[in-house]
């Protein structure tokens, strides 16, 4: 019976317009973290001054590494993506996932035949979201800013120069007070030390942040977000949005009481005391 109500309340006009309107547009969620270290990866081609730059990284890590590509077809991709994922996994070891976007060159990559024997599995970002592949937007964010402090005239880049920007990418401290490099080899980047490192406390932590952080994203992307919930006490003087006018100012209302979420306001010159809601957005205070 509530299915039904709620189906008949979602098909009817009336109360469509009645709902309240969201904070956010876009609710953001993550999905469930890895259970290793080295098994989920992410994979993107940065575009700059004609070449073709395929990025992979490890997700929890954020362990980057990239090589140039002739072109974005099947064959190139297939190519680099090897290059790249087999130093970095053992040919007889678990398998591993590679998220990419719908792009025409990596869609036939997940029925690959030769990628799965070398326990390598593509995923394809779902279509309709726009943020279908945030690790690897982010991987290829960080790692222009790394190409352009590397080279200021935007002219064609060498294997050498690729090679050290990204080894510079992977040495930079992040939110954890460690570096890439020293999360992917559990080694001081400057002793060489073994470092005492948790791998499920990682990937814990990494899944705790970003959870944290979707309700502030939500609201930065928001075009039309929420009015704050005004404080008001009784004997305040408000008015009211709707009583906007070019002809006229708003008239005032004292608050005579509050109940809970709602908030009885009286006008100065008659009897009547209407009640609304204090995050509605007919509200406002002097």
């Amino acid at each position: 019976m509530p299915k039904a109500a709620e189906q008949a309340s979602d098909s009817c006009h009336t109360c469509a317009s009645l709902k309240r309107f969201p904070k956010s547009l876009v609710e953001q969620s993550s999905e469930d973290p890895p259970d290793l270290v080295g098994i989920s990866y992410v994979a993107d081609v940065l575009k700059r001054n004609r070449q073709l730059i395929l990025v992979v990284r490890e997700t929890v890590t954020s362990y980057t590494s990239t090589c140039f590509i002739k072109d974005e077809k099947l064959g190139s991709l297939r190519d680099g993506l090897i290059h790249l994922l087999i130093p970095l996994k053992p040919l007889n070891g678990p398998s591993v996932v590679v998220r990419v976007d719908p792009a025409p060159g990596f869609r036939p990559l997940c029925d690959d035949s030769y990628l799965k024997q070398l326990n390598i599995s593509i995923e394809i970002g779902r279509v309709k979201n726009r943020n279908k592949n945030p690790v690897a937007d982010k991987a290829i964010a960080e790692l222009e800013d790394e190409l352009l402090r590397e080279e200021h005239d935007h002219s064609p880049l060498s294997e050498n120069t690729l090679v050290i920007a990204t080894t510079r990418l992977n040495s930079r401290l992040r939110q954890r007070g460690l570096s890439s490099r020293e999360l992917w080899t559990q080694r001081s980047q400057f002793t060489h030390e073994q470092l005492p490192i948790s791998d499920m406390n990682l990937i814990r932590a990494q899944h705790e942040a970003r959870n944290k952080n979707h309700g502030f994203s939500e609201n930065s992307k928001c075009s039309r977000p929420g009015r704050p919930t005004p404080d008001i006490n009784i004997g305040d003087l408000v008015y009211l949005y709707t009583d906007r006018s070019k002809t006229q100012s708003r008239d005032r209302y004292l608050v005579v009481a509050r109940d809970g979420e709602w908030c009885f306001i009286k006008k100065i010159l008659r009897q009547s005391t209407p009640r609304l809601v204090l995050q509605s957005k007919t509200f406002g205070m002097l």
